[in-house]
């Protein structure tokens, strides 16, 4: 539930439905969450904070979505019908979503990918615009649209000692999870079948560890053992014989 008159309310209603409806109403091929949990009908968005990207390095994240089912407008309780978003500014250059439909209602899960390739660096804020219909009098009826910069930001680092070749047919994914503790995945998009080559390096770019894999035709994930790293921020690089892309983990206990 969320009221009008006050501020922590109102961005657990824009965190819940930020990324509901991209502009031209497309729609994503993902999976909610369903351990996802609302607890106290403010509305949830899990995992509740975003990864960061890098630039040049192909980005992409799915998050589930569950819309609050009632507000207050004017100390008088209503319960939400559906929830639209106008428009989302401030997203980072290069990247786009798609989510699973162009309305919310209540208890149903959503999810929505967000992908790209950053093009620029920087931490971007996302301010949004919402349209709340309620229920009056037995009839859907929108709210009062909403505006505010919400707290919920996506952070693009720069590359850093990797050269990215323009070549097409093969791209790496942002590691998931980012923070980890012991594991984490580490992925790549190829048009064939080929050898790639995974490397952990230092931030003063020590090699930590090196190997290579075989990767077949379209989307693989690898699994990366880093138990035995300390806590901290590494980068690692995923390349074939033509293209290197790099992103950065963090180890956390």
């Amino acid at each position: 539930m969320y009221n009008h008159k006050t501020i922590k309310p109102i961005l657990y209603l824009f965190i819940a439905t930020f990324i509901l409806i991209s502009p031209d109403y497309s729609f994503s091929q993902c999976v909610p969450d369903m351990t996802c949990e609302d607890i106290g009908d403010p509305g949830q968005i899990c995992p509740d904070s975003l990864p960061d990207g890098t630039v040049g390095v192909y980005y992409e994240h799915t998050a589930t979505i569950l819309p609050p089912k009632t507000t207050i407008i004017n100390d008088v309780p209503f319960y939400i019908v559906m929830i639209l978003l106008d428009t989302i500014t401030n997203f980072p250059p290069g990247l786009t979503y798609q989510a699973s439909a162009k309305e919310m209602y209540p208890n149903t899960a959503y999810c929505a990918i967000i992908q790209g390739t950053p093009t620029e660096t920087g931490t971007y804020a996302l301010r949004i615009k919402v349209i709340p219909f309620i229920n009056y009098l037995g009839f859907p009826t929108a709210g009062d649209t909403v505006v505010n910069d919400t707290s919920l930001a996506i952070t693009i680092h720069a590359t850093s000692n990797v050269e990215s070749m323009n070549y097409s047919g093969f791209y790496g994914f942002q590691n998931r999870p980012n923070p980890f503790s012991d594991y984490t995945r580490i992925g790549c998009f190829c048009d064939k079948s080929c050898i790639v080559e995974l490397k952990i390096l230092s931030l003063m770019g020590q090699v930590i560890h090196k190997e290579e894999l075989y990767a077949s035709k379209g989307k693989n994930l690898f699994r990366f053992d880093g138990s035995d790293l300390r806590s901290g921020t590494y980068l690692y690089t995923i390349s074939n014989s033509h293209r290197i892309y790099s992103g950065r983990l963090i180890k956390v206990r």
